[in-house]
């Protein structure tokens, strides 16, 4: 049987190995010479690699991201074998499956390295039982689809993380195409969109990029731009494969083929069925993989884009949001959280301000109730445990605070949060003239003062929650939230519309009148939206 037959050859399970299988042989001598000659009679498909070693210095540098098999063998001590097994299982990624040869006279031990020895084998069986070697084909297969279900999880992860943080499309066609050369090692990418006029336009690149950037720039020297395989993939709607660039092809064969590009792949990225942009890769190989994974990624892409054009349309007259960081100990709820543990966190729910106060109502983490009230008291008028799990607690201190400051100042409250030593604020004004007003107002009150942000209201919140909010006046949402967070809307109520009233030091009526309201124009919203402003 020839190498070649060899390589197509069954593993005997029905199965096929088609690529060369890495195995790393260690020994303490020359026998790993014999061994690797041995294997490599066994099977064509077997390249052995030898490394004389004892322990760990001896394998430094052999232990690779393809290594699918290790072989120890006769001759070393327990000890070295143990220490060689143990380095590889630290190093070599998904733990390849070894093998120990033995003297014929030593007996089996099983206590070596048990995350990595698949089999013990004798030195005469190794030599003269040709099942040996499919017992190898067999833990390399396992270890490989192992290895290929890890690097998916990986990228997977890896996609997911881009789609996490990725807040518009540049970002994400920049991350993407990033990926494609950092994760999955591509030599270069790019990715294009279409215009107003439907015409591809390439908008991100990464990578070695001397062909992409002549590609993409007119005047770079390519007289057939309309052959390059995103071109084509675009065009035509299917993937383009180019495994083996040919230079007297065509002109972008021969850029290509001039900066050492051996292999190309493109698909087009479609959303709902419709081409409307390209993702091309170029390798230095001449197997550039296939065109199903670079789909599948594009198809994620495609339907991201979207949804981040969507969002930027959506956002494009939001209001704007400035997040507002204040370092004063003289603000109540920082000098309450000074004397808790240092990891303890407050955020406001809301805040409703009265003549001379304001009350809060708080969620507290990384305190007790007790402890939370004891601290609290020499800076607040009151303070209530509504809740013990989570801990919500009722708050009220003297005006003015960042929060009413906000208001006065026609902002609107969207968070805040506190730790000792300070408290972020974040607010919501129509327009960016207000955000200089709103950061003076503040200075004016409190001392070290810094905008930390500024941005369009990417609350995440959808369209119609706002539309509904929107129906309410300022102090009817104020008394909506205040009842809602004090169990109103309970069976049975934690607080009834009296105790409300005097919490808030207005009269029932009004507290009655302002709930009836409030609720009528969201129900309206709800179920009658053409109503306007819930009449």
């Amino acid at each position: 049987m020839t190498l070649a037959d060899r390589a197509g050859a069954s593993d005997g399970s029905g199965g096929r190995v088609e690529k060369p299988i890495n195995i790393l042989v260690v020994g303490a001598d020359e026998t790993v010479s014999s061994v690797a000659g041995q294997l490599e009679s066994l099977d064509g498909r077997f390249s052995p690699e030898t490394a004389v070693a004892t322990g760990t210095p001896g394998i430094d540098g052999r232990v690779t991201d393809d290594l699918d098999c290790v072989v120890c063998a006769p001759r070393l001590t327990r000890a070295e074998r143990e220490a060689i097994l143990a380095t590889i299982a630290e190093r070599a990624p998904g733990k390849p499956p070894a093998f120990i040869i033995t003297e014929d006279s030593e007996s089996q031990r099983t206590d070596h390295h048990t995350q990595l020895v698949t089999e013990h084998v004798t030195s005469r069986r190794f030599r003269h039982d040709p099942s040996v070697a499919r017992h190898i084909v067999t833990a390399v297969k396992f270890h490989r689809a192992n290895r290929k279900l890890r690097d998916a999880y990986k990228e997977k992860a890896a996609v997911l993380e881009i789609l996490r943080t990725a807040s518009s499309q540049d970002e994400l066609g920049q991350s993407f195409c990033e990926f494609l050369t950092t994760e999955r090692g591509h030599r270069a990418a790019w990715i294009g969109t279409t215009d107003e006029t439907g015409a591809l336009v390439p908008r991100w690149t990464a990578g070695d990029g001397a062909y992409v950037a002549a590609l993409l720039d007119p005047g770079g020297g390519l007289q057939d731009r309309r052959g390059d395989p995103g071109v084509v993939a675009f065009e035509s709607g299917t993937p383009r494969v180019v495994s083996a660039i040919d230079p007297d092809e065509g002109d972008w064969q021969a850029a290509a083929a001039d900066d050492e590009i051996e292999s190309a792949v493109a698909v087009p990225i479609r959303y709902e069925n419709t081409p409307f942009g390209a993702m091309s890769v170029y390798d230095d190989e001449r197997s550039a993989g296939t065109a199903e994974s670079l789909s599948e990624l594009a198809r994620t892409l495609g339907y991201a884009l979207r949804a981040a054009s969507l969002r930027e349309s959506l956002l494009s007259a939001a209001r704007s949001v400035v997040e507002i960081e204040i370092a004063d100990e003289s603000i109540p709820v920082v000098a309450a959280l000074g004397e808790l543990p240092v990891d303890t966190r407050v955020a406001v729910l809301t805040a409703v301000p009265r003549e001379e106060t304001v009350r809060y109502v708080l969620t507290v983490r990384g305190a007790g109730p007790d402890e939370f009230v004891t601290a609290c008291r020499p800076v607040a008028e009151s303070v209530t445990v509504l809740t013990e799990c989570p801990l919500r607690v009722e708050l009220e201190c003297e005006r003015p605070t960042p929060e009413t400051i906000v208001a006065a100042n026609g902002g609107q409250l969207v968070g805040a949060s506190a730790r000792r030593d300070g408290i972020a604020v974040t607010a919501a004004v129509e327009n960016r003239d207000q955000i200089q007003r709103l950061v003076e107002a503040i200075e004016a009150k409190h001392v070290d003062v810094c905008v930390r942000s500024v941005g369009s209201d990417g609350s995440g919140q959808p369209v119609d929650r706002d539309e509904l909010l929107d129906r309410l006046t300022a102090r009817q949402r104020q008394i909506l939230e205040f009842a809602y967070f004090n169990g109103y809307f309970e069976r049975p109520r934690d607080h009834t519309a009296t105790e409300l009233a005097e919490k808030l030091g207005l009269s029932r009526q009004t507290i009655a009148q302002h709930l009836r309201a409030g609720e009528r124009k969201l129900f309206a919203g709800l179920f009658d939206p053409e109503t306007e402003n819930g009449r």
